[in-house]
């Protein structure tokens, strides 16, 4: 993933959004779904 964002130029804005699919429910999830928000730059 790494490699993609690099060649597109883009960065992660924050660290990675941990919910279910990392095995996080409930209050530890911090969302429903995993994420990573990017930027350009």
């Amino acid at each position: 993933m790494q490699r993609v964002m690099q060649a597109a130029g883009l960065t992660t804005h924050r660290g990675y959004v941990k919910g279910a699919w990392s095995g996080l429910h409930g209050d530890q999830a911090e969302e429903g779904q995993d994420a990573v928000i990017l930027s350009r730059g």
